[in-house]
């Protein structure tokens, strides 16, 4: 009856009251044997949509195994409670139980989707000390754990791992392929992502939908264009994807007229375009400064209800202030419900460009006034004569960058003066200088002929530590 009774909540999953874990908890006089079962039976059923009930039924068994502690952490992971899964990893070592590949893979995922470097190492060093790093599909979330770290270090750690697979002989998946092109487009490691594409046609895994898009993706950002279109050609039915990433390839280049004969395909084949698929459309026509295609693409834009995010609307405002329709981005501007710095670096760029200087130090006050900090690019757009000045005297954030940023400027046009005294003030305002400051200072004083002054700020350069 209790079984019947089981089998019958199992096909109610998604419903809103939830009656398995209540009837597991109230089977009489059972076995520990037959609870375990029944308890693993029940939530690695429900495990996959409902978490909260298949927790319920975990925490009710009273002798926990491997695989109880193994399936309730991956369901954690799968439905995106990755913190979750730490924690009850965290618990489970508090047991005799050893942690086995396939909990470990588990919270390998879970580092990855939080960024949790540190953690996924932990995990890799305790892999290598049970000898499971010969396990493939521990390497395989090895590779993506530390693709998804998104660092030039962990890309190399990635392509260590594919490697030593390959010699080995195992045989790294799809999946794994994906993940080591992806840290291949990043270091722009163009022959190891030959070396990978000769492997995927090799093991017959070419044709996997996200390898050939990644091999599109990569060769373009290698800007080995000709691989990237021969991948895209071979593809058998090409996708959104696979037509944003060549397309980000040729705008990558300006080859804007390729570009659009990918659009106008991609339009005849009733393929709806995506956000990236303007951003990309709208760089190159912003480079080359042609207003009358980035109108058709924000027509195009408005047809298909994509909204002004901070992608699209930086990228529309960057067009027309570049092309010289400075009151049009501003328009774009006020339309934008959120803004971050580099849309309002877009617009300030676009100003100083049309001489409108007067009006980038108004919005320069709105700016503050927003509580959005500037950086770097924005001193760079407002550095025109007094501009420059008047903003770093009136802003209330100013970082180091901005500082070195100052007195580069004055350095450059000669003004050792400015230089000094930004300097002076610098180490008034407790800021420490880098070797960056150094630089510029050193700059300024070639420039002015101060020989001994220079002198004296290159030997007070390891006071500071530079």
């Amino acid at each position: 009856m209790y079984v019947t009774r089981l089998r019958c909540s199992m096909k109610c999953l998604r419903k809103t009251w939830f009656h398995g874990p209540q009837w597991f908890l109230c089977i009489p006089d059972m076995s520990l044997s037959k609870r375990r079962w029944f308890g693993f039976w029940s939530f690695g059923e429900v495990v996959s949509g409902c978490i909260d009930e298949a927790r319920l039924v975990f925490d009710g068994l009273k002798g926990k195994n491997t695989v109880t502690w193994t399936t309730m952490i991956t369901g954690y992971v799968k439905s995106g409670k990755a913190v979750v899964a730490l924690r009850l990893f965290r618990q489970r070592r508090e047991t005799d139980l050893m942690p086995d590949r396939y909990v470990k893979s588990s919270v390998l995922s879970a580092c990855s989707v939080l960024d949790f470097v540190q953690g996924g190492k932990q995990v890799h060093c305790q892999v290598l000390r049970r000898g499971e790093e010969m396990d493939v599909s521990v390497i395989n979330v090895l590779i993506d754990f530390y693709c998804k770290c998104g660092k030039n270090s962990f890309d190399r750690e990635v392509m260590n791992h594919f490697s030593e697979m390959t010699r080995l002989g195992c045989k790294p998946d799809g999946f794994a392929c994906t993940s080591v092109l992806t840290s291949c487009g990043s270091l722009e490691a163009l022959d190891l992502e030959r070396q990978v594409h000769a492997y995927t046609i090799k093991a017959n895994i070419e044709s996997d939908e996200f390898v050939t898009n990644s091999l599109i993706d990569m060769y373009a950002k290698c800007c080995s264009l000709i691989d990237a279109r021969r991948a895209f050609d071979i593809m058998g039915d090409q996708n959104v994807v696979s037509y944003n990433a060549m397309i980000e390839g040729y705008s990558s280049v300006e080859k804007l007229s390729e570009a659009l004969d990918l659009f106008l395909n991609m339009r005849l084949r009733s393929l709806p375009p995506s956000l990236l698929t303007f951003v990309s459309l709208l760089g190159v026509s912003a480079a080359l400064c042609t207003i009358e295609i980035s109108w058709q693409i924000h027509a195009l834009i408005i047809k298909f209800g994509v909204s002004l995010d901070l992608f699209v609307g930086s990228s529309l405002i960057d067009v027309h202030a570049k092309c010289s329709y400075v009151k049009d981005a501003r328009l774009l501007f006020e339309e934008m419900n959120k803004k971050d710095i580099v849309v309002w670096n877009a617009l300030f760029f676009g100003y100083t460009q049309q001489l409108e200087n007067e009006e980038a130090l108004k919005l320069f006050s709105q700016l503050q006034l927003s509580r959005q900090k500037p950086n770097e690019f924005t001193f760079a757009a407002l550095m025109t004569a007094s501009n420059a000045r008047k903003t770093f005297n009136t802003t209330a954030w100013r970082d180091l960058v901005c500082w070195n940023f100052m007195i580069s400027t004055y350095a450059h046009h000669g003004e050792a003066e400015g230089a000094l005294q930004i300097f002076e003030r610098m180490l008034k305002e407790g800021m420490k200088p880098n070797y960056v400051t150094f630089v510029g200072m050193l700059s300024a004083c070639v420039h002015a002929g101060f020989v001994e002054l220079g002198l004296h700020y290159f030997g007070s350069m390891p006071t500071f530590g530079s």
